[in-house]
Parts: C-alpha cells; sequence; structure tokens
C-alpha cells in the first residue's frame, strides 16, 4: 500500500540542525538495519513527503517539520515549542536549536523526499504490484493522508482529470505529472502485449488475456458507481462463491490502455469534490478502482485442437 504524510506542515526537509539532546536518537550516529527483504514483507508501507504549495508559500507562515532520510526509510519529525510567539527574523536560528523541539522518528520500508518524482514513486511501488498480479497473486495500492496531502496527484496525476491539467503543457511535462493509475493502466498492456509476443514463437502454447474494471465511491457511508451517470446507493453483500462484494457495480470489459483510462478519467469526474483550505479541489469521497486480469492458458494439439492441459 501507499501512505502518505498527514503532518500539513511536512513539506520541506531540512538541510541541518543541531544534534538531539539525546544522543541516541541522532541517527547519524547509529546506522539503521534497512528494511526487510521483499520475500518478507507482503505489505509495504511508503511515505512522500510533498513540498509546500504555492498559498503556503505565499503567506510565508510555514515552516518546515519533517526530515525525510531516504536511504535509511525514516522520517525524522520536529515537534517544536511556543513558535506562535517566534518574530520572523529569529525562525531560523530558533528552529535549529535542539531544546526548542522534540524529535519523533517514524520507519517505513520506503521514504520519498521532495525530490521525488511521479516515476520514482511508481517503479517503487505501482510497478512490482502490477508483475505480481501478472503472474496470479492480488495486489492492492493504498493511498492514505490527510486533505492536502496530495494523495489525488500521487495516483492520478492531473491527466485523469483529478487536477484539471492545463492544455499548454508540454507532452514532457504531461508524462512528468502522471501518477500511479495511469502508468499501471500502461504497463498491464505493455507486459500483455509482450507475453504475446514471446509465445508467438510457440505455436503450441496460447495465453488469452482478459481485462475488466469497475470503479465506486464511498461518500457519506454510502456505495456508488462511478461508472455511470446515475446516482444510486448500492449494497455490500457476501456470499461463498465471490465472497464480499458490492451488488449491481458495473464490470466494463476493456482491450486497450486507451480505452480503459478514457473510462477511468471519467469516474474520476464523477468524483464528488469541494473546495477547502489546502486544496481548490480536493476530493471527498475514498474511491476504489479496480482492475481484474483474467489469463487463460491454453495447449494446441498436433490436429490444432485446444485444451487447458498440454497433450503429449
Amino acid at each position: 500500500g501507499l501512505a502518505e504524510s498527514q503532518d500539513p506542515t511536512a513539506f520541506e526537509s531540512i538541510a541541518s540542525r543541531d544534534a538531539p539532546a539525546d544522543p541516541s536518537l541522532d541517527l547519524r550516529a547509529r546506522k539503521h538495519p534497512g528494511p526487510p527483504s521483499k520475500e518478507e514483507r507482503p505489505i509495504t508501507v511508503a511515505v512522500r513527503i510533498r513540498p509546500f504549495m504555492e498559498r503556503e508559500a505565499l503567506k510565508g507562515k510555514f515552516i518546515s517539520s519533517v526530515e525525510p532520510l531516504e536511504g535509511q526509510g525514516i522520517v525524522s519529525a520536529y515537534e517544536y515549542f511556543n513558535l506562535e510567539g517566534v518574530a520572523p527574523g529569529d525562525m531560523e536560528e530558533f528552529v535549529n536549536q535542539s531544546q526548542h523541539f522534540n524529535l519523533h522518528q517514524f520507519a517505513f520500508d520506503r521514504v520519498f523526499g521532495l525530490d521525488a518524482g511521479q516515476a520514482d514513486v511508481y517503479e517503487a511501488v505501482g510497478r512490482p504490484v502490477v508483475r505480481n498480479v501478472l503472474e496470479g497473486f492480488n495486489g492492492s495500492i493504498l493511498a492514505y493522508g490527510q486533505t492536502g496531502t496530495g494523495k489525488t496527484h500521487t495516483m492520478e496525476g492531473f491527466v485523469l482529470g483529478g487536477e484539471g491539467g492545463r492544455s499548454e503543457e508540454s507532452p514532457a511535462e504531461v508524462e512528468r505529472r502522471r501518477g500511479i493509475i495511469p502508468r499501471t493502466v500502461e504497463t498491464i498492456f505493455e507486459e500483455i502485449a509482450s507475453r504475446k509476443e514471446l509465445e508467438a514463437a510457440s505455436p503450441r502454447r496460447e495465453t488469452r488475456f482478459s481485462v475488466e474494471c469497475s470503479f465506486m465511491q464511498l461518500y457519506n457511508e454510502q456505495v456508488e458507481d462511478l461508472l455511470t451517470s446515475k446516482r444510486k446507493p448500492l449494497n455490500i453483500r457476501e456470499n461463498p462463491q465471490e465472497g464480499v462484494f458490492v451488488e449491481g457495480l458495473r464490470k466494463v470489459p476493456v482491450s486497450s490502455s486507451e480505452s480503459l483510462l478514457q473510462l477511468v478519467g471519467k469516474g474520476f469526474q464523477r468524483r464528488v469534490t469541494a473546495s477547502t483550505a489546502l486544496n481548490d479541489v480536493s476530493s471527498r469521497s475514498h474511491a476504489v478502482c479496480r482492475i481484474v486480469v483474467d489469463q487463460q492458458v491454453l495447449f494446441r494439439n498436433q490436429e490444432g485442437r485446444t485444451s487447458r492441459e498440454p497433450s503429449g
């Protein structure tokens, strides 16, 4: 899953500070053992720290309260005392004196600092999940954080309509801002095409792929389908065959990354949004985009007949 910083002031890393009063808390004096191997952790938790937004920088009233140590998978959070009484001209000196803060440190599997781009996050968090899905395992990426921390930006980017991209932006800028979902969609179909190409040299084996998508939001304790214009609450059911499912939720077959991106983009545009102090277009609902990839392996005998089991 993907988690995000929940601290509204967790925007900017600080290059240098005095060592904390307790030397055992100073990461520069000890080596972190590092995260466990991929084989040892079925769940990966990463934190992404965003920079100041334009409106925050213009106000000039915000200071950085976190320092990401990306190589060690650690975030240092500084809890300051009595900032309200510090004059702006004295702020830099004040925040660098250890008697004015408590230091808290948190360990994650991955830490993405201010310089981490959308591609960096996807390659570390998204692509491994896609590859596992194509090997037959279930995978999920969850973005969690308070309003304004960058969940929609990380998952969508503006490509799907969530951020309202500007038409004058260059193709390179569009590529740079693509989020996890559009990159995941493209990777799925790229991998399918690559596997079909490899199988072309083996006429006795064929893998057939099918992809379908469903998209829903949870708002005011009601589940709604984002792939239909009809806004009506759906019921959550459970049975022995399907387990937990949403009754009446559309499952739309898709055959290309373009058609899937178009479908998901319409869903994002139907999400409930509102203006907040941190974001002009803030998502007000929880959204779940589910992509199912089905693979069926068939084998041909000498007569050209196909079966699910290889023949001699």
